[in-house]
């Protein structure tokens, strides 16, 4: 599959003019515009992956650059040009990355908060361990541990 990477990232005014004046390509729309790709191909293909400027690009790799400049849709009321941070909430007791920390409801809960506190406007609440070895998690434990924290977090307004 091929690859187009856009580089030089451009916003605003600066995305316009540069579309306008063919030295760039839209992106996600004619708000955000990017002057310089990498073209990366299968090896069957080619071996390297080659930067060029938005006005070099092979016409066979239209298809690509067209694709990428398609309007982004919003999703679950998200404005599609701004980032948005997610939390992960692990409520197992032996979480990898938190050691069981918020294994326990009302500490998951109070977490869940704190991250929509500094920004998180999604939450990802995680029932079931991942760790290297860990055996898989019966759908109803994994439930009871989560049931409880989304309910909580939902009617707080967050999004789960």
């Amino acid at each position: 599959m091929r690859l187009l990477e856009p580089l030089d990232m451009l916003d605003g005014p600066a995305a316009r003019d540069a579309i306008e004046a063919g030295a760039g390509a839209a992106f996600g729309g004619r708000n955000h515009a990017f002057t310089v790709a990498r073209l990366i191909a299968p090896a069957y293909e080619s071996s390297t992956s080659d930067i060029v400027a938005v006005r070099d690009i092979p016409q066979s790799w239209w298809p690509q650059r067209d694709r990428l400049a398609r309007p982004r849709v919003a999703w679950a009321g998200f404005d599609p040009g701004m980032p948005v941070v997610m939390g992960i909430l692990n409520v197992t007791p032996d979480s990898f990355s938190d050691g069981g920390r918020y294994a326990d409801p009302q500490a998951a809960i109070a977490a869940g908060l704190a991250m929509a506190r500094a920004g998180a406007a999604l939450i990802d609440i995680g029932g079931e361990s991942t760790r290297p070895g860990s055996a898989p998690t019966p759908p109803e434990v994994e439930q009871a541990r989560i049931l409880p924290v989304i309910r909580a977090l939902a009617a707080a307004g967050l999004r789960l």
